[in-house]
């Protein structure tokens, strides 16, 4: 059993030297809005790391973030959870399969269709589709089709990188839209 010196170096070995900086920075200079935005990071990431769009739309609707805040919750967020599902999505695969029973056979005409898109547009395809699926089910799409982990990391980071960055820029142009109408408004309707 660790006690609570003890778990202070097991944490640094397990998370990183300097993670275990930036929350010793953190905690040290008592600042609850340090805390509060860590807070929201975490969150931001975590949720865009199941589910990439959700967490593009808490971004999103978080003002305070900018264009660098939303590339790194979301994107970092999401190759997180295209790195874990990726490396351990056969063990996650077996596990549900234990809980909820398998389907039945497909038929082969279904299956043939199947096969068709997969050969059709690949692995492109599932990680274009990214996205609008989450970062899980493309991941999980191309390992039962048999693709090598690399590639699929490879290729599922370069889109969330480039998704992350046409979301944020997409985000940064609507703030300076809406700040540009709030401008707008502030002038007088008319001028009697």
């Amino acid at each position: 059993m660790l006690s609570g010196i003890g778990i202070l170096p097991f944490f640094m070995l397990a998370i990183g030297p300097r993670f275990m900086l930036l929350l010793l920075f953190l905690w040290k200079s008592g600042s609850t809005v340090a805390w509060g935005k860590l807070g929201l990071y975490l969150s931001v990431a975590l949720t865009s790391s199941v589910k990439f769009l959700v967490g593009v739309f808490a971004a999103l609707a978080i003002p305070t973030f900018g264009f660098w805040d939303t590339m790194l919750s979301v994107g970092l967020g999401a190759l997180i959870g295209a790195w874990i599902f990726t490396f351990s999505g056969t063990e996650i695969r077996k596990w549900v399969l234990k809980i909820i029973p398998p389907p039945k056979q497909r038929s082969f005409a279904s299956r043939r269709k199947i096969y068709s898109l997969w050969h059709r547009f690949g692995l492109l395809g599932a990680v274009a589709l990214s996205p609008l699926i989450s970062p899980m089910v493309s991941v999980g799409i191309a390992l039962a089709f048999r693709e090598r982990p690399w590639r699929i990391i490879l290729f599922i980071s370069v889109a969330i990188i480039f998704y992350t960055a046409l979301f944020a820029a997409l985000k940064n142009e609507l703030n300076n839209f809406f700040a540009l109408g709030d401008l707008i408004s502030h002038f007088p309707t008319s001028w009697s």
